[in-house]
């Protein structure tokens, strides 16, 4: 929220595709150096809690570095209570259907593919050796960078087209349980690049829908429901090892991100051609 809006003040909503994008990067980056510590683990957990240390010391320091900035004077006025500002942002979202949509949708795309949390048993099982095995997240960590990072080169890219890379991405998950090797760690990766870059591109368009009044709320209605669907996603993951592989998880989120495409082209597509959105100036 703050940082949508800060850009929104400077008149640069326009640019906060690009923005996210980098931020994003700036994540995945942090990710990547957590996974090359694996490679490393001949040194010891020492080395780790040490480096780990100096990573919360550096972070201390840049935080110090910020300027600070003079707080503006506060209008007369009593605030609106908490209680109704969420009921009325959460009537305002349901009652816009390109909106709600839009979120589902963003919700759904970062959370069905999501691998992350399992890619080293996913990788063991693949026959990496375990002290290779942060090889995986470290590629996939950037094939993830380069789908975020250069969104917003696509930012035209037509409703359509973009729900049809959804059903790609799945496409590519179920092709690489069938193979399910080393060898086929590319197509994963390819997915990875795309369902990253799909995600900045949708969520970026839901953050130019939303009500500036809203905006908290909403988001934290965003996060709420975020972090339900990845429940729900884990156990289906396991629901996928039961029998007996992880390559079944990866092909039933596979038939998962291509149903999501049908739907969208069904649902998503038409509430949003007919919405009146206000467009980012």
């Amino acid at each position: 929220t703050l940082m949508y809006e800060t850009i929104a003040a400077h008149g640069a909503t326009d640019k906060y595709q690009r923005i996210l994008g980098r931020r994003y990067t700036y994540e995945s980056i942090g990710v990547a150096l957590s996974a090359f510590g694996s490679l490393l683990m001949f040194l010891g957990y020492a080395w780790v809690t040490i480096t780990s240390v100096l990573a919360i010391a550096i972070s201390i320091g840049c935080l110090t570095m910020i300027k600070e900035t003079t707080i503006p004077e506060i209008t007369p006025g009593k605030p609106p209570r908490l209680k109704k500002l969420l009921k009325t942002g959460i009537r305002v979202t349901l009652k816009t259907p390109c909106l709600i949509s839009i979120m589902m949708l963003t919700i759904l795309v970062v959370n069905i593919p999501f691998l992350d949390d399992f890619l080293s048993p996913i990788g063991l099982q693949l026959g990496i050796s375990t002290e290779y095995v942060g090889i995986l997240s470290f590629f996939l960590l950037l094939c993830a960078t380069l789908g975020q990072r250069y969104s917003y080169k696509f930012a035209g890219i037509p409703d359509k087209i973009l729900y049809l890379l959804i059903g790609a991405v799945g496409t590519g998950y179920i092709t690489f349980a069938y193979i399910y090797s080393i060898g086929a760690i590319w197509i994963l990766g390819v997915s990875y690049m795309l369902f990253y870059g799909i995600h900045t591109l949708l969520y970026s368009r839901f953050q130019h829908m939303i009500p500036t009044t809203f905006r908290s709320v909403i988001l934290s209605l965003y996060t709420i429901i975020a972090y339900i669907i990845y429940m729900i996603v884990c156990a289906i993951i396991g629901i996928g090892t039961t029998l007996g592989s992880w390559r079944y998880s990866i092909m039933i989120l596979g038939i998962l991100m291509i149903a999501l495409c049908f739907w969208s082209l069904l649902f998503t597509h038409k509430k949003c051609e007919i919405a009146n959105v206000d467009k980012p100036k």
